[in-house]
């Protein structure tokens, strides 16, 4: 009598994930593309590891017009064979349970999951703990998904810029140990100058669609003999392209600097300054910026700074050439849209770095309440 009930309960248990599991998702990618959009997820309350053996609840999903499909796995990661293998699979329609397997795949080169991989090390904790349950979705709630993890390591994954000052160092050896490290994680060296580096990488396909083009760019701005770096990624996937976050990069990030300035990794964080939410106005001085046309580079000119205002402040004047805004090219917007981005930014009092040309040469402003 007791096996009949046991195997009831685990049936039961399985079709309500809603009400047996809890995740906290931390989104590690999105794409879009055709109609499609797909989402990559790990679990960061799950992420344990012991020596070079790495485990996370990983989700990916897919929308389409007419639905969604998730598969939510449970991964192994061997960081020294770099492989990994799906220890169980749970697969959802609509966020009704379709299909499971507790059959532990055969082990891969963990390309497909490089990513999630780099996104769960942040989250990493030496010990071996209880194991999770399925972190599937909620009712209500398909996803189960957050943007970012709570604290500031959330804060982190879910940025798209990532700045970090690098201590007494010159703009050859910043590029020299970039290009190394980013080569060997396959991506391709597209540009390269005293101000930045670009690379590029094109991504897996999934279900017969290739995968997005990402460009990660590395801006080097010289400060009194150190190096700012900011880095952001744009992907493209046909005419489309969007800013992504920067969890996966942060791990080379700080591979980069402590090869240079010896800093520990650990203790290497987001510079970018960012504030909370909110719609209302800050209070005092007004952000005093009008944008005017785009030059023949297709970037975008300053008309107007307001004088006391917290533009001219951060040493913006008029005729500055605007090269980026947050980590975009100001290319990538319309005189109106980056007006508005602007305005938009200022309002929710977020900080707005800005990268500047003056008189051919580049500067970096930082605008802030």
């Amino acid at each position: 009598m007791r096996r009949p009930l046991l195997t009831f309960l685990l049936i039961l248990i399985f079709l309500a994930p809603g009400t047996a599991f809890a995740a906290n998702w931390v989104l590690v990618k999105e794409t879009h593309s055709l109609g499609w959009k797909m989402y990559s997820y790990i679990d960061a309350e799950t992420v344990l590891k012991k020596d070079s053996i790495l485990s996370f609840w990983y989700n990916f999903k897919v929308v389409k017009p007419l639905g969604a499909n998730e598969r939510v796995q449970k991964i192994e990661a061997d960081l020294s064979s770099h492989q990994y293998r799906v220890l169980e699979t749970h697969v959802f329609v609509n966020g009704k349970p379709e299909s499971h397997s507790l059959t532990p795949s055969k082990p891969a080169k963990d390309t497909a999951v490089r990513e999630e991989i780099n996104a769960a090390l942040q989250y990493a904790r030496e010990e071996i703990g209880q194991e999770s349950l399925p972190p599937t979705p909620t009712a209500g709630n398909p996803t189960g998904a957050s943007p970012s993890a709570p604290g500031s390591g959330g804060t982190e994954v879910a940025a798209k810029l990532f700045t970090t000052t690098i201590m007494g160092t010159t703009i050859q050896q910043v590029q020299d140990v970039i290009i190394e490290v980013m080569t060997r994680e396959k991506y391709t060296l597209e540009e390269v100058d005293d101000n930045k580096v670009l690379l590029g990488k094109q991504g897996p396909s999934v279900l017969f669609i290739p995968g997005p083009y990402s460009r990660v760019r590395f801006n080097i701005l010289p400060r009194d003999g150190n190096i700012k770096l900011m880095v952001n990624q744009i992907d493209s996937q046909g005419p489309q392209s969007q800013q992504q976050t920067v969890a996966h990069l942060v791990p080379l990030i700080r591979e980069i600097r402590n090869r240079i300035d010896g800093t520990p990794k650990e203790q290497i964080t987001n510079e970018t300054v960012t504030a909370a939410g909110g719609t209302a106005a800050p209070a005092g001085k007004t952000l005093g910026i009008r944008l005017g046309e785009k030059n023949s580079e297709g970037f975008i000119v300053i008309e107007k700074v307001e004088p006391g205002s917290k533009a001219a402040e951060a040493g913006l004047a008029r005729l500055d050439i605007i090269l980026e805004v947050n980590g975009r090219s100001t290319k990538e917007f319309d005189v109106k849209g980056l007006q508005s981005y602007l305005e938009e930014k200022w309002g929710q009092r977020a900080s707005i770095l800005v990268i500047y040309s003056r008189d051919g040469k580049t500067e970096l402003a930082t605008i802030k309440e």
